[in-house]
């Protein structure tokens, strides 16, 4: 996934939906350690962060996304 495009109008809804998960999940008491693009560098990203817990946005658009945490993980 690559952080979004804001400058045309599916970039921007792409952006409120990611401020709003981020929001909600904050607003629960979870720490949101970062939001990552999908590329070359994921797995050394998700292997410093060490996260618990990774969420994937599956209608990013970004084929290789997947690919990339399937890797990473």
């Amino acid at each position: 996934m690559s952080l979004p495009d804001v400058s045309d109008p599916e970039g921007w809804n792409e952006a409120l939906r990611l401020r709003a998960l981020i929001d909600s999940l904050e607003r629960g008491n979870y720490r949101v350690a970062g939001v990552l693009g999908a590329d070359g560098q994921l797995t050394e990203r998700l292997a410093t962060l060490a996260p618990d817990v990774v969420i994937v946005d599956a209608e990013s658009g970004a084929r290789d996304a997947i690919e990339h945490v399937v890797w990473a993980t």
